[in-house]
């Protein structure tokens, strides 16, 4: 017989999760928090207020960290099919918001601007934080 403790530790929901997929013309990672935790510390890692985003989060919170297209496979649409992948993973995990770090100093293809790209995706400016934009999109 197992104890209470033991019994209830089988169902407690982990306190974050990775995700990431890996295909031959890019990839993605991610993480989705669960707890307020798991969020403050991807706050504290990408040295930006919490506090000021409080307001914005709804738990559990999916964080893209990036999304890479291989030079020969851009302007296909990859990055798109990837990006929705990462959003069906998270939207099977019960996410509310994902969020990112539009990180505009990384090589793009000639005329693709991917701040204009991630506002065509439905995300939302809150923030700018070391000349990076901070977005986030609700999901329902």
């Amino acid at each position: 017989m197992i104890s209470f403790k033991e019994y209830f530790e089988q169902w407690e929901k982990p306190k974050s999760k990775f995700l990431s997929k890996s295909e031959e013309y890019g990839s993605y990672e991610g993480i989705v928090h669960f707890d307020i935790g798991g969020v403050e510390r991807w706050f504290e890692n990408h040295k930006m207020e919490f506090e000021k985003y409080i307001k914005f989060i709804n738990l559990p919170v999916g964080f893209l960290n990036n999304i890479n297209v291989d030079e020969d496979y851009r302007g296909e649409g990859n990055g798109s099919e990837l990006y929705y992948d990462f959003e069906e993973e998270c939207y099977n995990n019960g996410v509310e918001c994902i969020i990112l770090e539009s990180d505009t100093g990384e090589s793009q293809r000639d005329g693709f601007n991917l701040d204009g790209w991630y506002l065509s995706l439905d995300y939302k400016i809150i923030g700018n934080e070391g000349g990076n934009h901070l977005m986030i999109k609700k999901l329902n």
